[in-house]
C-alpha cells in the first residue's frame, strides 16, 4: 500500500504583514482539517503584546472627563485598545510614558523612547489637547496570548490605574480556500490556499511556522501515549524527591537546637501577589505594572529604586526576594 503523500508549502505572495501560501497535495479531506486547525491556532495561540492598563495624571477612574482634553477617559481607553506594540527580546512587560502641554493631537509617536518597545502604529490618535491643558499618560504593556477582558484582570489598589481589554494575537485575519489538485491519476486531493494578515509584529511566514509547531507539540504527545504517561510519572517522582530533599535540608539547618529559616527558590514566573513581600511593596509593584517576578529580575538596582512607592524598606525586600529567583 502506498503511503499517504506529504504536502509541500509554497509561497504565492509575501509582504511584511501579509502572506498567501499554497499547502498541497493533501490527502482527500485533509484540507479542511489542516487549514482549520492552523487558522484557530494562528488567531488564538500566538504570543503578542497589548496594553494591560494605563494611568492619566489627575484622573481617578474611567467614568470622568479630563480637563482641557476633548475626549473623555472612555474614548481614550478605546483608542489605547488599538495601540499595537512589539516587546523586544525577552521583555515580558514594559511601561510607556508621555507628557504633553502643546495643544493639538496626541499620538502614539509622542511616547518617550523606550528600547524595550517598538510602537507599530505611531500615527494612532490617543487624545486631543486644548490650549492651556496638560496631559500625562503612563501605559503598561505586557505579553500574552488570545484575549483577556479587563474585568478578569487582577485589581490594583492604586487609584487611577485603569485596566483595558487586551487583544494579544499578532494575527489580525486568516482565511483559506480548498481546491482540488492532481496526484498521479487521482484528481480529488486537496490544495489549501491560506491567507494571513498580521499587525506587523510578526511576519506571516513566522506566524504559520509557530502555529504548526504548537500543533506538532500536541500531536507528538498523542502519538505516543505510553511515553506521555511515563513522562508524567517521572515528573511526579521528581517533584516528590525534590520535596523530600528540601525537608532534609531544612532539618540539617538545625544548629544548637534552633533551625535557621530555609528560603526555597522561586520561579521567575511567580506572580507578585503570591510572594511573601509586604502588602505595601506588592501594591507598589503591581501599580507599576509588574505582575510577575520576570519583569523585575533584569532591572538594575537604580531602576528598582525608581519604582514609585517602593521605598528603601521595600527595595531591600525585593532585592532579597530576587536572590531566590530561578529563571
Amino acid at each position: 500500500m502506498q503511503p499517504i503523500p506529504l504536502p509541500q508549502i509554497n509561497t504565492i505572495k509575501e509582504e511584511p504583514s501579509h502572506g498567501v501560501y499554497d499547502i498541497s497535495p493533501l490527502y482527500p479531506g485533509y484540507g479542511a482539517t489542516v487549514a482549520n486547525s492552523l487558522r484557530r491556532v494562528l488567531l488564538s495561540s500566538l504570543e503578542g503584546a497589548a496594553v494591560d492598563s494605563f494611568k492619566i495624571e489627575g484622573v481617578d477612574h474611567e467614568f470622568t472627563t479630563i480637563d482641557k482634553v476633548k475626549e473623555d477617559v472612555i474614548e481614550v481607553t478605546l483608542n489605547l485598545k488599538s495601540l499595537k506594540a512589539k516587546l523586544l527580546g525577552d521583555t515580558e512587560q514594559a511601561t510607556l510614558h508621555l507628557e504633553k502641554s502643546n495643544p493639538g493631537e496626541i499620538k502614539a509617536s509622542d511616547f518617550d523612547a523606550n528600547s524595550e518597545v517598538q510602537i507599530l502604529n505611531p500615527d494612532l490618535k490617543i487624545a486631543t489637547l486644548d490650549k492651556g491643558g496638560k496631559f500625562e499618560l503612563t501605559v503598561n504593556i505586557i505579553k500574552g496570548r488570545g484575549f483577556t477582558a479587563s474585568e478578569n484582570k487582577e485589581k490594583t489598589k492604586e487609584i487611577g490605574v485603569i485596566a483595558v481589554d487586551s487583544f494579544f494575537s499578532p494575527v489580525k485575519h486568516v482565511s483559506y480556500e480548498i481546491e482540488n489538485t492532481r496526484v498521479g491519476q487521482n484528481t480529488d486531493f486537496d490544495k489549501v490556499i491560506i491567507k494571513i494578515d498580521s499587525d506587523g509584529s510578526i511576519e506571516p511566514r513566522q506566524a504559520i511556522v509557530e502555529a504548526a509547531k504548537i500543533l506538532t507539540q500536541h500531536y507528538a504527545l498523542i502519538s505516543n501515549l505510553d511515553l506521555a504517561e511515563t513522562l508524567a510519572g517521572a515528573k511526579k517522582d521528581l517533584e516528590e524527591k525534590i520535596n523530600e530533599a528540601k525537608e532534609a535540608q531544612i532539618n540539617n539547618f538545625h544548629e544548637e537546637g534552633q533551625a535557621e529559616e530555609y528560603m526555597p527558590p522561586i520561579d521567575a514566573k511567580t506572580k507578585v501577589e503570591d510572594t511573601d513581600l509586604s502588602g505595601r511593596t506588592k501594591n507598589a509593584l503591581l501599580a507599576s505594572g509588574f505582575k510577575t517576578l520576570s519583569g523585575l529580575i533584569r532591572l538594575s538596582e537604580i531602576k528598582l529604586a525608581g519604582i514609585k512607592g517602593l521605598g528603601a524598606k521595600g527595595l531591600e525586600e525585593v532585592k532579597t526576594l530576587l536572590q531566590r529567583v530561578e529563571e
